[in-house]
């Protein structure tokens, strides 16, 4: 599959894949273990089970929540590493390259660029092998600085060249790396043209 159809995937924001072993945990209900938890026979005693289980693992979301609460430091200081290592490339191959936020009070999964001289959805036109958002929303064709990004203070013109580039517990170290060189990559093309109105 060519790297356009299955970009590296950094709009974690916006939704992110299952952890496998909530996949596993889940499939087991709707392939053989499905059944009316109120029925008496077996398939309803062992859904009966399975739900009450669920309920004390907090309303059914049981093995995320435990993974989640065993492993949140950890995952967080993980996010953190993929998050300054991608900022770190983008800002040694990109002169000019602008974070938005805080520099320290910030998610651990997410980085807010502005990219000089280039609109975001440009951008990420260009660099086909990244799935990630911009700082817009696009209505009927006419893409505008969407209130949010505005509202932290930015110019509609900075908005307009922001990416928000979020990683998650799937994304690797190698992703991170290809991301960032796609996305320097890209920039340095758009820019040496000219850039984007």
């Amino acid at each position: 599959m060519p790297p356009s159809e299955r970009p590296i995937y950094l709009d974690h924001n916006a939704t992110t894949p299952l952890l496998p072993e909530v996949v596993d945990a889940t499939l087991q209900y709707l392939r053989e273990q499905f059944g009316n938890p109120s029925s008496s026979h077996p398939w309803g005693r062992r859904a009966r089970a399975a739900v009450d289980a669920a309920r004390e693992q907090v309303a059914a979301l049981g093995v995320a929540y435990a993974i989640a609460s065993t492993t949140l430091e950890q995952r967080a200081r993980h996010l953190s590493e993929l998050r300054d290592r991608l900022w770190a490339l983008l800002a040694a191959g990109i002169e000019g390259l602008k974070k938005n936020g805080h520099d320290t009070e910030q998610l651990p999964n997410t980085l807010s660029v502005r990219f000089p001289r280039v609109r975001g959805t440009v951008l990420l036109d260009a660099a086909s092998e990244i799935a990630a958002s911009t700082g817009s929303a696009c209505h009927e064709g006419h893409e505008r600085a969407s209130d949010v990004i505005l509202a932290t203070g930015l110019s509609a013109n900075d908005a307009l060249e922001t990416v928000r580039l979020s990683v998650g517990v799937t994304t690797t170290i190698e992703e991170v790396e290809s991301a960032a060189s796609a996305l320097v990559g890209a920039w340095s093309s758009l820019a040496s043209a000219g850039g984007t109105p």
